[in-house]
């Protein structure tokens, strides 16, 4: 039970952050709902939770849902994705109370 709601938070805020770096990077862009986000977030962590190899095939898939559904070029694509990890570092910033200590 813990793991699928470890899992449920991870799409919810994988594909919260996901919705918000497009709305950045391509403002205009008709494709992204926030619906859709959440279920390309859950391909995506699916993808993430294969071992060893399972940050390079998330990588990819990520890149390939931005290149093909949401019709980004390669360098919106890169910056999504740049953005997205800026979210989750600043989440786990404020989440450890503004430290960089683990």
């Amino acid at each position: 039970m813990e793991f699928l709601l470890q899992l449920l938070f991870a799409v919810l805020v994988t594909g919260f952050f996901l919705w918000l770096a497009l709305l950045i990077a391509d403002r205009g862009n008709r494709k992204n709902k926030i619906l859709a986000a959440f279920g390309w977030s859950l391909v995506t962590i699916g993808a993430f939770y294969w071992p060893f190899v399972g940050f390079i095939v998330g990588l990819i898939v990520l890149m390939f849902v931005l290149m093909r559904y949401y019709d980004t070029g390669f360098f919106k694509a890169i910056a999504v994705i740049i953005l997205m990890t800026f979210f989750q570092f600043a989440l786990e910033f404020v989440m450890n109370g503004f430290t960089f200590e683990t």
